[in-house]
């Protein structure tokens, strides 16, 4: 599976997730007995691994040609961004442009 900024994972994130979801039930659990010591916590604590777990696989999508297929399909659902308005050139700057244009495509080699 590919990562946001283009490097491959080697692990998977399911795991990663259930132990963001772990940690963040045990700090609510920890606050919540700190301020009310008296009132049981909603949630059973030794369920709380088990329950990240399950919140985990239900998040991320296992990697595969299905994990593909949904984020392609998510992809093409989000809008392109408008492109920004090109300022206007003056008359000399037209006259360049090609000139210019050539230039730059030279020195990328395009």
């Amino acid at each position: 599976p590919w990562c946001a900024d283009g490097c491959s994972r080697s692990d998977d994130p399911r795991m990663e997730a259930a132990a963001n979801v772990a940690a963040r039930l045990a700090g609510w659990q920890y606050i919540w007995a700190g301020f009310a010591p008296e009132e049981p916590f909603p949630l059973l604590v030794d369920r709380l691994g088990a329950l990240a777990a399950q919140l985990g696989e239900a998040v991320v999508v296992a990697p595969g040609p299905a994990a593909e297929d949904l984020l392609e399909l998510m992809a093409s659902r989000v809008p392109a961004p408008p492109r920004p308005k090109s300022p206007e050139l003056s008359m000399e700057e037209q006259r360049l442009q090609p000139l210019v244009v050539g230039m730059l495509g030279k020195a990328y080699g395009k």
